[in-house]
């Protein structure tokens, strides 16, 4: 098969430029999907979506009883970026508690069987 690009403007000391030979040849461009197409192919909640993967990580403890301090030497950050990640999932879950976080991920993530 032959290359779909040829080059254009010949002369010496011109920059070339590669331009499809005609439309056909060109590739469709790869296109992401999109976010909220991925959650409603695995079932998960728009909730979720919402969070950062650290975020997410954080309910799970949360929901398993973890302390703000626990949580800390889980990850090796220090309590207040714990209290910031706590206050930034109430707000983007529309939540008041950790009780309530804690319900909500029982409720929206998976969790193992026991």
């Amino acid at each position: 098969m032959s290359d779909p690009y040829q080059k254009s403007g010949k002369a010496k000391g011109v920059q070339h430029r590669r331009v499809p030979a005609s439309p056909d040849d060109v590739p469709a461009p790869a296109v992401p999907p999109s976010p909220a197409s991925d959650v409603e192919k695995e079932g998960a909640d728009v909730g979720a979506s919402l969070l950062t993967h650290r975020q997410r990580e954080v309910v799970v403890l949360i929901a398993a009883g973890y302390t703000n301090r626990r949580v800390a030497e889980t990850f090796a950050i220090s309590e207040r970026t714990v209290e910031h990640h706590v206050a930034a999932i109430m707000a983007r879950l529309k939540l008041a508690s950790r009780t309530q976080i804690a319900i909500w991920a029982l409720k929206h993530l998976p969790f193992p069987e026991r």
